[in-house]
């Protein structure tokens, strides 16, 4: 055998191209992942996405528990589920506020002004996120407390 033939075996050349294909994808990869200033910014939005599915379904458990109580019309019940409801709600977005802050410690090169700043949009949005959840408890218990009341005297 000769050295050329040696070096020509398919399964040299395939380890070649191999090793050739896993480093090019690496450093393709490496070159097109986000930075930390753009990996935080990704964490806030999805942040700020995962709070509005919060509050949807937060108003759909209070739609529900308008029309539970509108059936049964016991007010009491109605307001202690709505008080669990809103407990509930806000124990899901402060577990969203924990998950996206693990992930913002999580960012590698992350400058410590921008990591400051990230942190202040996230709590300043769980803040706001939480008066609206209590902004949609006091207006739903109004509406129960209006309905146990009846019809005054100008409706049908």
């Amino acid at each position: 055998m000769s050295v050329t033939r040696r070096w020509a075996s398919p399964s040299f050349l395939i380890a070649i191209v191999l090793c050739l294909v896993f480093v090019g994808g690496y450093l393709s990869w490496y070159a097109t992942r986000p930075d930390g200033r753009t990996a935080s910014e990704i964490i806030v939005r999805e942040f700020a996405k995962d709070l509005a599915v919060e509050a949807r379904n937060y108003r759909r458990a209070l739609r529900a528990a308008l029309v539970n109580a509108s059936r049964h019309s016991d007010m009491s019940a109605a307001l202690q589920k709505v008080e669990a409801v809103t407990e509930e709600a806000k124990e899901r977005l402060e577990g969203r506020a924990d998950a996206a802050l693990n992930a913002l410690d999580d960012v590698d090169g992350l400058a410590l002004r921008t990591h400051r700043n990230r942190y202040k949009r996230i709590r300043q949005r769980l803040r706001e996120a939480k008066e609206i959840v209590n902004e949609l408890r006091r207006d739903t218990e109004a509406e129960l407390r209006e309905d146990a009341a009846g019809p005054t005297r100008n409706e049908p």
